[in-house]
């Protein structure tokens, strides 16, 4: 699934650190 560049800021506000793997994988995975 294609999350825009906002989603990733917003996750990490729920998961401070998880997120932080999540968000890189869904930058650096755009449609992947």
């Amino acid at each position: 699934m294609v999350l825009p560049a906002p989603v990733g800021p917003t996750i990490a506000t729920v998961l401070p650190g998880s997120a932080t793997s999540d968000r890189s994988r869904i930058t650096g995975v755009p449609g992947r």
